[in-house]
């Protein structure tokens, strides 16, 4: 989990280095109204992996793209929580702040991912991805399944080294 955290941390930093090009009036960060403006998803704590993993994808495209100054991310995210996901995030939040830690992006979706797409489901679709064939499927289908199963394994998560075992 460590390696994903990094990994998310490094993806947010090379893309909010990468917004130079831009004219500077475009990248003035966002308030809290201008984000939820941009009709980010919620999310309700689906216990559906690919539900959930798509939520945090697209919810962290938005914070980039609306130019949510990065130590704001996890307050803009979790304002888009509602219902158990909700509940699920005050009290960890609660947890972690009674542990005196802060809460980063990482940190946030480390707990979001351990949450709603535990480790065995992972590993069942890494194993789904090692066995795949494409058998009677189009190269479209065939492909599709490939891309669906490869986003959640370790080697598409930056985390090579885990995958030498």
């Amino acid at each position: 989990m460590a390696n994903l955290a990094n990994t998310m941390e490094a993806n947010a930093a090379a893309i909010l280095q990468g917004e130079g090009a831009e004219d500077s009036l475009s990248r003035v960060p966002r308030t809290l109204a201008a984000f939820r403006k941009a009709d980010p998803p919620v999310f309700n704590g689906s216990t559906n992996d690919t539900e959930a993993d798509n939520w945090f994808r697209a919810v962290e495209r938005a914070l980039l793209n609306e130019h949510v100054p990065y130590d704001k991310f996890v307050e803009y995210a979790t304002y888009q929580l509602v219902g158990e996901a909700q509940q699920w995030w005050q009290g960890e939040r609660r947890l972690r702040h009674q542990q005196n830690v802060n809460i980063t992006w990482a940190l946030f979706g480390e707990a979001f991912y351990r949450k709603y797409f535990h480790e065995l489901l992972r590993e069942a679709r890494e194993l789904e991805l090692l066995q795949l064939k494409q058998g009677s499927m189009t190269i479209a289908e065939y492909t599709s399944k490939f891309e669906g199963l490869y986003r959640f394994s370790k080697i598409s998560q930056g985390t090579l080294e885990s995958c030498e075992e």
